[in-house]
């Protein structure tokens, strides 16, 4: 099930979790459409007072950068598969 991104301040800083697991710059993630399909992307992060990102790899063209709204909903991709 898809959930939102929550941000967590930590000993060393601030962090972002989904569905109680840290998120890293770099981890595949599966964003939610309002239809129920998802856009498959790569979660970006530069640090605190900025906005999350997921990057898009369209066919043919360059990647392009997503803000992620706080109503964002994301999920890890292996569990998108298993829970489909």
């Amino acid at each position: 099930m898809p959930d939102r991104l929550e941000l967590r301040v930590e000993a060393d800083g601030q962090r972002h979790y989904l569905r109680g697991r840290p998120v890293v710059v770099g981890d595949r993630m599966d964003l939610w459409l309002d239809d129920g399909s998802q856009i498959h992307g790569r979660y970006e992060w530069r640090g605190e007072g900025e906005p999350a990102l997921l990057v898009l790899f369209l066919r043919g063209g360059e990647p392009v950068e997503v803000t992620l709204p706080s109503s964002a909903r994301l999920s890890w991709p292996e569990l998108t598969r298993r829970e489909a």
